[in-house]
């Protein structure tokens, strides 16, 4: 399950590990502040929710743009709030969990929030393991990186939100998310850091996932830049699944990664 810009989005996999369901919600943009309500009312309408959130097993992802990536070796977790305060420049509030990841591929551990109101409500009905977005994103690209034998931008698209990521070198160099309003501002925040980045436009790659479409605004401007675009795949093993036949590939990318 994944939580990320006011969208729901959830799938259920079955005891052979194919892709049984594939649903999502639009939920209204104050959701943090009644959740729980609005949680409940999706278990009373949604009859898959409601089977399996008794105990059932749960990967739950939420997107916090503020995180501290702590090397392993200095990891404690009594210090997760430091971390966390010094990175984010923000203070801890007492309507935040705090949580960390692994991130195995950078030896690396990741720590985040999730807001209270959205964590009990999880926590109680499902047994879940809570994710950062940040942490699968990660793993992923350097995952990527390590095959890859040509420099590249990766962009994960949602509406209004875009994570970017540009592998040199066989490794990560870059990682940041960006609020974007208008295809000119996409085209911006792209073309700006293919420049800091050293990626040549006219020769390397960069790859879309998401909510992104060759028909769409995006794809057209990011056409007058980038001579070489590709839509990026979700993971192999449900490359294949009925259910995902009439999805393009890159869509719902994220949600596959956890």
């Amino acid at each position: 399950m994944l939580l990320k810009e006011s969208v729901l989005s959830f799938c259920t996999i079955d005891g052979n590990d194919q892709l049984t369901l594939l649903r999502s919600y639009q939920l209204p943009k104050n959701h943090l502040n009644n959740f729980d309500e609005i949680f409940e009312q999706l278990l009373e309408t949604d009859t898959v929710l409601a089977k399996h959130n008794n105990g059932n097993n749960l990967t739950f992802a939420y997107f916090d743009p503020n995180y501290s990536l702590v090397p392993k070796m200095f990891f404690d977790e009594k210090e997760m709030s430091v971390y966390y305060q010094k990175d984010s420049n923000k203070k801890l509030t007492e309507s935040e969990q705090l949580l960390y990841n692994r991130v195995e591929q950078l030896e690396h551990f990741n720590v985040f929030c999730i807001p209270k109101s959205i964590y009990t409500v999880i926590d109680k009905q499902f047994n879940a393991t809570f994710k950062s977005t940040t942490t699968a994103f990660l793993n992923n690209l350097i995952h990527i990186s390590r095959k890859s034998e040509s420099n590249l931008i990766l962009a994960n698209v949602g509406n209004h939100l875009m994570d970017v990521a540009v592998i040199k070198d066989k490794s990560v160099s870059f990682n940041n998310s960006f609020e974007y309003n208008t295809p000119e501002d996409f085209l911006y925040y792209l073309s700006n850091t293919a420049q800091r980045e050293g990626i040549n436009p006219k020769t390397d790659t960069i790859i879309l996932t998401g909510n992104v479409y060759k028909s769409g605004g995006l794809y057209m401007i990011l056409r007058k830049y980038f001579e070489h675009i590709e839509f990026g795949k979700r993971t192999e093993k449900y490359q294949n699944s009925p259910i995902l036949a009439n999805l393009d590939p890159h869509l719902h990318y994220e949600l596959f990664t956890l």
